[in-house]
């Protein structure tokens, strides 16, 4: 596969900042500056296709979304922290809708409840959680503050 070939889904919330979600309040990682840090890291590899994940939708319509992009997806990017909204589960049926799907990545904070880690791992589709990434700067700001 060449990285023209590739095709990224970035699911992303429409609006980033602080929402109303599930009648809690909490600050939301999406919006325009998360597609577009996406789209700059991921377009040299391949096409990047946004899917607008809102908080507050149905999930019986986010997962309708997600299904109708997933046959033509190699990779799929969820925003930080997405799985806390929302998230149909990732589960045999819906990896029969990707079957080019190779990679599932996010900040998922090891709350991996969502997705069939053993489907996935029959199916050679890796898992990435970005979680360990912030580690280091967290306990950095811990300290700090």
């Amino acid at each position: 596969m060449t990285p023209s070939d590739t095709r990224f889904l970035v699911l992303v919330p429409p609006e980033g900042g602080p929402q109303i979600v599930n009648g809690t309040r909490r600050h939301v990682h999406g919006g325009r500056r998360y597609r577009n840090i996406a789209r700059a890291v991921l377009s040299a590899h391949g096409t990047v296709e946004h899917l607008a994940w809102p908080p507050d939708a149905p999930l019986d319509d986010l997962a309708a979304s997600l299904d109708e992009r997933l046959p033509r997806s190699h990779a799929v990017v969820m925003a930080p922290w997405l799985h806390a909204h929302p998230i149909p589960p990732f589960d045999a049926s819906r990896f029969d809708r990707a079957p080019d799907l190779r990679v599932v990545a996010g900040t998922f904070d090891y709350r991996l409840d969502w997705i069939d880690v053993e489907e996935a791992t029959r199916r050679s589709v890796e898992v990435v959680d970005t979680s360990r990434t912030m580690t280091w700067t967290v306990a950095e700001f811990a300290v700090g503050i």
